[in-house]
C-alpha cells in the first residue's frame, strides 16, 4: 500500500531558513514523511529540497501575504482588494493541480486557503481538513459576508481543527459547525 498524498493549502511558507512563517508546517511536512503538493505564494522556497516526494506549486502572491500579513497589508493600499482577488484566483488554479495529483487537501487558515480548500473538494471531491488559527476568524467576524463565507468553508471540509478552544469557539458561532482543538508550536531555534 502506497503513502496517501497530501496537498497542502497555505499562504505562509518559509522563504529563507530564519523565516518562521508556515515554519511548524514544513517541520510537519518533514516528520510526516508523506508526499505532498504544497501550494504557497511565490518567494516561497525554503526547505522543500529536504521533503522527500514534496513539490511547490506557486501562486501570485502580488504583496497581499508576509509583511504585516494579509490583514495588515490589506489594510494599508487601496489597491490591496484587487490584489488578494488576482491572489486567491491564481491559488485556486495551483491547487486544482495539486490537489487532482492527491489523496487529501489540508488547508492551513479559513481565508484563503480553507475558501480554496472548499471550492476544490467541490470539484474533486477529495477530503478536505481544515486548520483554523485566529487573524482568519477574526477577519471573518468582521465581514458582512462572513458568516456564509464560514458556513460554506465549514459544509466543504471532512474535518474541522483549530489552534485554541477560542478560536474553534468563534468559529463555531460563525458557522455552526464544531471543530477540535489542535495546538501548533514553533520552535524558535534549532
Amino acid at each position: 500500500m502506497t503513502a496517501p498524498t497530501l496537498a497542502i493549502l497555505t499562504s505562509t511558507w518559509p522563504r529563507n531558513p530564519q523565516d518562521i512563517s508556515g515554519r511548524f508546517l514544513l517541520d510537519l511536512v518533514s516528520a510526516l514523511s508523506l508526499p505532498c503538493e504544497i501550494v504557497c505564494p511565490d518567494h516561497s522556497e525554503h526547505g522543500v529540497q529536504a521533503l522527500r516526494g514534496a513539490r511547490l506549486h506557486r501562486f501570485v502572491n502580488d504583496g497581499v501575504f508576509y509583511g504585516a500579513g494579509a490583514l495588515g497589508n490589506l489594510a494599508d493600499h487601496t489597491a490591496r482588494p484587487l490584489a488578494a482577488v488576482r491572489s486567491v484566483q491564481s491559488m485556486l488554479r495551483a491547487a486544482l493541480a495539486a490537489s487532482r495529483r492527491c489523496d487529501v487537501i489540508f488547508s492551513h487558515w479559513a481565508v484563503p486557503g480553507g475558501l480554496v480548500g472548499a471550492l476544490c473538494r467541490r470539484i474533486t471531491g477529495r477530503p478536505h481538513v481544515l486548520l483554523l488559527h485566529s487573524a482568519d476568524v477574526f477577519w471573518l467576524e468582521q465581514q458582512r459576508c462572513g458568516r456564509a463565507l464560514a458556513g460554506f468553508i465549514a459544509d466543504h471540509c471532512d474535518a474541522l481543527c483549530g489552534v485554541s478552544e477560542s478560536v474553534v469557539t468563534r468559529f463555531e458561532a460563525l458557522s455552526g459547525r464544531r471543530g477540535r482543538v489542535l495546538g501548533c508550536g514553533v520552535a524558535l531555534s534549532p
